[in-house]
């Protein structure tokens, strides 16, 4: 057992490094579950935000393209009343000429 001796007490030491190896890597790894969640966490709330977003802009995009529906349909409705004045106002022009 003498020969066997010096080499026990080494197989002990490396056992030892190795387990105390595999708690710190054990540690690291629940680190990094704990940071990976956190930043999937964080992810997901800016997703979240970044649809939010998303959906408030094509929101005033249909708001901008009605408002402008609605301009164009004003001012189309102006320039007729504008035309029918303006042919109204020919009209009675002629016949208050014409009447003389």
């Amino acid at each position: 057992m003498g020969y066997f001796g010096p080499w026990n007490n080494e197989s002990r030491k490396v056992k030892s490094e190795f387990l105390d190896a595999l708690d710190s890597a054990e540690k690291q790894v629940c680190d990094y579950q704990s940071k990976l969640e956190s930043l999937n966490d964080n992810f997901c709330k800016t997703e979240a935000e970044r649809k939010k977003f998303r959906d408030q802009f094509l929101y005033v995009e249909q708001e901008l393209a009605a408002a402008k529906g609605r301009e164009q349909a004003l001012q189309e409705q102006l320039l007729k009343e504008v035309n029918d004045y303006q042919e109204r106002f020919k009209s009675n022009y002629n016949y208050t000429v014409n009447s003389r």
